[in-house]
């Protein structure tokens, strides 16, 4: 867990082009679509991250997503592992309100670290953090929690398999 003095996206955002040829295809509110994350182009191909994603944003869950993007890298040092996931999630509170006090968000991260206890074992990292952010409607200086993941593995989909044993 740390904090981050550079800023979140301000939401909603637009499609944004990378340097690499890659594209973030902009927000897309989910909240309370319970297939919505099957419809961001981020997401798809790892059927986890979609079900995190859909998990998230139920209508009875108190936090939603606001942004996400997974990408692969090859890897050419580490004798078996050919390639590296790094992926993040930008979570938020649904009642923006909540998202002006930090503490909220640490208290939210707080109960999200114990899904993840033990991935390193795997190769994996999950880091969480704390950022401002440019803008959320309905609130004054807004937080948000963006989840960090990386995972090394010999192919793509064994690096997308965060925690095995976690399921």
């Amino acid at each position: 867990m740390w904090i981050s003095e550079a800023w979140g996206p301000a939401v909603p955002y637009g499609p944004i082009d990378h340097e690499d040829g890659n594209q973030n295809h902009g927000y897309m509110r989910i909240k309370g679509d319970a297939v919505g994350a099957q419809r961001i182009p981020e997401a798809m191909g790892w059927p986890e991250l979609e079900q995190f994603l859909d998990s998230l944003n139920t209508d009875a869950s108190p936090i939603e997503s606001v942004g996400c993007e997974k990408a692969f890298f090859p890897v050419t040092s580490q004798g078996e592992i050919t390639v590296s996931l790094g992926a993040y999630i930008d979570v938020i509170f649904s009642d923006a309100v909540l998202n002006e006090r930090p503490e909220n968000i640490l208290l939210l991260a707080s109960h999200l670290l114990p899904a993840v206890e033990g991935c390193e074992k795997w190769w994996g990292n999950v880091s969480m953090v704390l950022q401002p952010m440019r803008l959320i409607p309905g609130a004054s200086a807004p937080w948000g929690l963006m989840l960090h993941i990386s995972r090394a593995g010999d192919a793509c989909a064994e690096s997308i398999n965060i925690c095995p044993d976690k399921g």
